[in-house]
């Protein structure tokens, strides 16, 4: 193959592109032929006698001078070729590691002069690959002992240096993502080169910490990995001393201490805005005694978040109050990471004071504006709506990270006050003058994007220890654990609240032609002719059915709850109708395979059996229970043998009909006219017995204790309180904080 100026010539040259060549043309090369050598590099051919290691020098050497050259693209060609060369050549990564971490230390330093960082795109891009390049390197060196302690210690720490100087200069978020996910992977892995610069990177996550961007979240992560470090290492008293050796499991004791520390801090500064609510909203005197519970300061120190800009409310301007809803979930979000992310020692969880926090959140939606404030329609609906997003956003955020710590180990002790408070959820619901509890469809239909999250919740709470949290419900429980199936059906069912409105909307319009409206809705009249449609054929502009995550969480939630719960006969109605309405496979087989206590002696099985396709009907074949009526099983099997032709054969694992040749025995019509009727009819195949069935439930059931590592409280006797006040007609007419009927979805 001949070519020209720039090319690369591979004749004569055997099954692989000698270093040389590669060296000689990596600079005129193209993208093609770059690929060509990148996927050459890969050989195991170039590990042999034939490679000496000034072959190796060659080609490093061009690299660098490459990588300080004035061209991007050169630059960039380098970082591929060193990708490919030191993770797939051994010899190449022991002799030349420590000449290539410096050179792209001084490369990333060269790039923070003269503004380059924002410069252009192509900068970015180059940047991206830079960063990738030395944390590339980074993780082939980690795990070798001999290069980690000889090249990566002492070449790292100026890398880290450079990053946590310059962070404050970078205002491009793209790159700033870059940095700070590569700086978290050196907080955890490289904890020991990181501790002299972790007291000015926790200093930078500060001023960033408040910041609503898209990166707040890998903040706050950072921020709490940098405790797994002493924040006061640098000013240490031992830095000098020589002591360092003795003291070391004080040190690892210090980060320890400086973690729970954190966590308690939390909790006060979590108190001190959920006291905000107490001068604004009509709270119960329960509510308060479980705010005063939770921590204090104990000394007058300043605030360890005292670096968080102060709150500047004021009820004139109402869009000031959504500065609470985001400093609670800044704190529940980095209470979650606290108590969720790993750490080398153990901490302490105060899960006592989690649940109160919980419970708080969950409940605050449900009391009314403070009499004496101006009832201004714009104040209610900032507050409804910042009371809601803190129940739905933070509450129960921080109820399903507790869920997942030892799944749920932690949230036994409290499992008897879980559904009360899980139940301030349904109260906006309810329709308010409704003494059966109700739902108002518009509410509901207006919540449908935040009850995924609610409903979700309950099927990992079904799931959790193989149902013990939710196994030994009490009644009181499963009165609430019920409505929560009732909502879930009324859920599923269409959206008919707009069809009312656009109805009403046709009503009125009708009164004002007649001349029974008052003049104020004379504005009605002026409408274009397309706005006809709306109540000539309202049904046009509904929603027919729900999302489709929500309904595939809702059955998710129906099916668990049937395996665990005890379904009230009304309810369970509702769920099999709205099963067959929908033809859910999977729910209607668990209502077969859990029939009613109620109503043992009812059953959807004919109605499944005749809706099922053909995996649920074999299903059907091999489902032998002996609460089920087997009378109906072998009528659907003989009816479905006489559709067969006479050339079908009978399957293998057919439970009715025993087979003692390889060749299938051919029913005909006349042999099943003869046999008994199928009442006086015995199974050829294997029954279960009724005791092993129970077993085997049993088995289910129990679960073996796992007892969780620290929990620093003490379980105390809960009182099932109600939290919503009841008022007279008189206090809801004169100041009720009512949630507006908002359209969120």
């Amino acid at each position: 193959m001949s070519s020209s100026v720039g090319s690369v010539v591979l004749q004569g040259h055997g099954s692989y592109v000698p270093l040389s060549l590669i060296a000689k043309n990596l600079e005129q090369c193209s993208v093609n032929e770059l690929e060509f050598f990148l996927y050459n590099l890969r050989s195991n051919n170039y590990i042999t006698q034939d490679v000496t290691l000034n072959d190796y020098t060659v080609l490093v050497n061009k690299l660098i001078k490459m990588l300080n050259g004035q061209s991007v693209f050169d630059s960039w060609k380098a970082l591929q070729v060193t990708n490919v060369l030191f993770a797939y050549n051994p010899v190449v990564l022991c002799s030349f590691s420590k000449t290539m971490i410096k050179e792209l230390g001084n490369k990333l330093e060269f790039m923070f002069k003269k503004n380059r960082l924002n410069s252009s795109s192509t900068s970015v891009e180059f940047f991206k690959s830079l960063i990738f390049s030395i944390n590339n390197l980074v993780k082939l060196l980690r795990e070798k002992p001999i290069l980690k302690r000889e090249v990566l210690t002492p070449n790292l720490a100026p890398i880290i240096k450079i990053l946590t100087n310059k962070l404050p200069e970078v205002f491009d978020v793209k790159l700033l993502e870059i940095f700070v996910d590569f700086l978290k992977e050196l907080l955890v892995n490289n904890t020991s080169v990181f501790k002299p610069y972790v007291t000015k990177y926790h200093s930078y996550l500060q001023s960033k910490l408040a910041d609503e961007t898209y990166l707040q979240s890998k903040f706050i992560e950072n921020f709490v990995l940098c405790h797994l470090i002493n924040l006061n290492y640098q000013t240490s008293s031992e830095k000098n001393s020589g002591n360092n050796a003795d003291n070391k499991h004080i040190k690892s004791n210090l980060s320890q201490d400086q973690w729970n520390n954190m966590i308690h801090s939390i909790f006060v500064e979590i108190k001190k805005v959920l006291s905000l609510y107490e001068d604004i909203l009509d709270i119960d005197e329960y509510t308060k005694s479980i705010i005063k519970q939770l921590p204090s300061e104990e000394t007058e120190n300043e605030s360890v978040f005292d670096f968080l800009p102060l709150l500047k409310l004021d009820l004139n301007e109402a869009n000031t109050l959504f500065q609470i809803n985001a400093r609670i979930t800044l704190f529940v979000e980095i209470l979650n990471k606290f108590i969720t992310l790993p750490t080398t020692f153990q901490i302490k969880l105060n899960s006592q004071s989690i649940i109160d926090v919980c419970n708080i959140l969950v409940s605050l939606q449900n009391f009314k504006l403070m009499k004496g404030l101006r009832k201004d329609t714009n104040v209610i609906s900032c507050l409804s709506l910042n009371l809601i997003s803190l129940a739905y956003d933070s509450g129960l955020s921080l109820f399903g990270s507790l869920l997942s710590l030892k799944n749920g180990v932690h949230m036994l002790p409290f499992s008897k006050k879980l559904l009360i408070i899980l139940q301030n959820f349904l109260v906006p619901l309810y329709n308010n003058a409704s003494k059966n509890k109700t739902f108002n469809l518009n509410k509901v239909m207006t919540q449908k994007l935040n009850l995924i999250k609610l409903f979700s919740f309950l099927s990992d709470l079904c799931l959790s220890n193989s149902g013990l949290l939710i196994s030994k419900l009490q009644k009181e429980d499963l009165e609430i654990w019920n409505e929560f199936l009732n909502l879930a059906i009324t859920l599923l069912k269409e959206d008919q609240s707009l069809y009312y409105k656009l109805q009403s909307y046709t009503n009125t319009i009708n009164d004002i032609k007649n001349g029974s409206g008052s003049k104020k809705k004379s504005n009605l009249l002026k409408k274009t002719d397309t706005i006809s449609d709306i109540y000539t054929v309202p049904n046009a502009f509904c929603s027919s059915n729900v999302l489709q995550p929500l309904s595939d969480v809702l059955f998710k939630f129906l099916i668990e709850s049937i395996k665990y719960i005890r379904i009230t006969t009304s309810v369970r109605s509702l769920i099999e109708k709205q099963a067959i309405v929908d033809s859910n496979q999977d729910l209607m087989k668990w209502l077969v395979i859990n029939p009613s206590l109620e109503s043992s002696n009812q059953s959807i099985l004919p109605i499944v059996a005749s809706l099922s396709n053909s995996d649920i009907k074999e299903w059907l074949r091999s489902t032998v229970i002996s609460k089920l009526p087997q009378n109906f099983i072998q009528q659907h099997i003989q009816s479905t043998i006489d559709n067969h032709n006479e050339s079908d054969v009978v399957e293998e694992n057919d439970m009715w009909i025993e087979q003692n040749s390889e060749e299938a025995e051919e029913i005909k019509d006349e042999d099943i006219k003869e046999e008994p009727p199928l009442k006086k009819q015995k199974l050829s195949g294997p029954v279960y017995e009724e005791n092993k069935i129970e077993e085997s439930e049993k088995e289910i059931k129990t679960v073996e204790h796992i007892a969780p590592l620290i929990i620093d409280t003490a379980i105390e006797v809960v009182e099932k309180v109600e939290i919503v006040q009841t008022q007279n007609e008189s206090d809801i007419e004169e100041s009720d904080l009512e949630i507006p009927e908002l359209d969120l979805s």
